[in-house]
């Protein structure tokens, strides 16, 4: 599967789909975006060829300008890369649990076969998913609320809870103390050490006096 026309095919195939629903190339990331003032929504393709066989992830993702323009004051380690830092990001058998986290292909048929079943749950769910939780307030609704769609690893804990409290508080999610206090203590039962436990602090005493006036 390293062969360049069945590399060739891959492009060709998504840009055709995701152009018609006015999502554009964005190839040094991996991904098809469709851009708002706010932010944008992605699908985000992640092929890795190996010499007899293709592994494709395929994943769906939002940025908000807004909360990433406040979070990366605070996160460690985001220099270069805050302009495509991402908000949040879900796998796509979130909307079909009959995929596979991830596709093996060996084969031009099974390439066409997974394409197919990747095209029809974007077209059933996830471009209308992606257009709802693309807004703030529904972004804060996602991270604070419905938590539980996302897989709870700890390489991304600690972005995502930055992340969800700053959306409550740009959105004005009631109870925002209330809400930071109880991530705090969820961040210190997962032994967050110090130095991020002092960032977090710094992040809610900042989103306290936070004002867009």
């Amino acid at each position: 599967m390293v062969d360049f026309s069945e590399k060739d095919y891959l492009n060709i195939r998504f840009a055709d789909f995701f152009e018609e629903f006015n999502y554009s190339p964005f190839r040094a990331w991996n991904q098809y975006r469709k851009t708002f003032e706010s932010g944008f929504v992605a699908a985000v393709i992640l092929p890795t060829f190996y010499e007899r066989s293709l592994m494709l992830e395929v994943n769906v993702a939002v940025r908000i300008h807004k909360v990433e323009n406040i979070v990366n004051q605070f996160l460690p380690g985001r220099l270069g890369n805050q302009e495509q830092s991402l908000t949040w990001i879900l796998p796509l058998y979130t909307f079909n649990s009959e995929l596979p986290l991830r596709f093996t292909i060996h084969s031009m048929v099974e390439l066409n076969k997974a394409l197919i079943q990747v095209f029809a749950t974007f077209r059933a769910s996830a471009f209308q998913f992606l257009d709802n939780y693309g807004q703030l307030s529904k972004t804060a609704d996602l991270l604070n609320l419905e938590k539980s769609l996302f897989p709870d690893v700890a390489y991304n804990r600690f972005p995502a809870n930055f992340r969800a409290l700053t959306a409550a508080r740009l959105t004005h999610l009631p109870g925002f103390m209330n809400l930071a206090e109880n991530t705090r203590k969820e961040l210190v039962s997962h032994r967050t050490p110090d130095l991020l436990m002092r960032k977090f602090d710094n992040l809610v005493l900042y989103l306290q006096h936070y004002s867009e006036n």
